[in-house]
């Protein structure tokens, strides 16, 4: 049961790397259950994890929530990234912010899609220290690979032309099948429809690296595909997932959805498989 209380919404900015990246947080007034990170996915921000951050609050969790570099209403060249890690950097510099500034506990990460792949390297990084995983259509793989021959083009492309870029891959009415969540995110000025082939070619290298990262992750997982996701591959998170070690871990393939499971119609099953999650979790850590 929810328990019944004021929920305290908040935002500003933060430096990171000579660049400042705007944040938001959710707050229960009355209780504190615990801290949760939530990274956005590629193309996107924060301000589309609103909901699942005010669910998360009236519970009891205080919710932080970054614009990554280049992104929402964070500075930085749109869509552009010299290396992937640089995420990691922002991730770093806002988990030094909270501590030091709003005295964050150890917190859960939560990682839609490209904030799933950033979470997870994140979590096994070592630099700072993490509660829990929890993973939305984590990009360990893409549906639809790119051709070897394809890489090339761009790589040589975008040696000659920086600021390359390629039409997005995403076809939005496959993101859910709750038509208002597509239409809002057609009409938000803030997701981009373009990529830039440099950061497209960073992120296929970083995908090579990640799948290594499953035998260090000791912490509680909890993960959630789509099974019907074309973007994301449920396979390669599958195959992620029988890597992991840690004996706190659980898979959920969910039946009919696309990619993003957290907007998904009848999401409510979902929430209230995660608040039993952490439930459980609150009595083992």
């Amino acid at each position: 049961m929810i328990k019944p209380g004021l929920i305290i919404k908040a935002e500003g900015f933060f430096p990171s790397e000579r660049r400042w990246l705007f944040y938001r947080r959710y707050l229960h007034a009355n209780e504190h259950k615990g801290d949760f990170i939530i990274i956005h996915g590629a193309l996107e921000h924060s301000g589309r994890y609103e909901e699942l951050a005010t669910i998360l609050a009236k519970y009891g969790y205080h919710v932080y929530m970054l614009d990554l570099t280049g992104y929402g209403r964070s500075e930085g060249k749109r869509g552009h990234i010299h290396k992937f890690d640089d995420y990691l950097i922002d991730l770093l510099n806002f988990y030094a912010f909270l501590q030091m500034h709003k005295n964050m506990q150890i917190p859960f990460l939560f990682g839609h899609s490209m904030g799933g792949l950033l979470a997870t390297l994140f979590s096994v990084w070592g630099k700072c220290q993490v509660r829990g995983l929890i993973l939305s259509a984590p990009l360990f793989g893409l549906k639809k690979k790119i051709s070897f021959f394809k890489k090339i083009f761009i790589h040589c492309a975008s040696l000659c032309y920086s600021n390359l870029t390629l039409p997005t891959p995403i076809d939005p009415p496959l993101l859910t099948h709750d038509e208002q969540i597509v239409e809002e995110y057609i009409t938000d000025p803030f997701v981009q429809n373009e990529i830039n082939g440099h950061w497209l070619l960073q992120m296929l290298n970083t995908l090579k690296k990640v799948h290594l990262a499953a035998s260090y992750i000791k912490i509680p997982c909890l993960i959630f595909h789509g099974d019907q996701d074309a973007i994301t591959d449920p396979k390669a998170t599958q195959q992620f997932f029988s890597n992991i070690p840690s004996t706190q871990k659980d898979f959920y393939l969910v039946r009919g959805a696309y990619h993003e499971v957290f907007n998904e119609k009848g999401r409510e099953q979902l929430l209230l498989k995660l608040m039993e999650w952490l439930q459980q979790m609150s009595k083992t850590t």
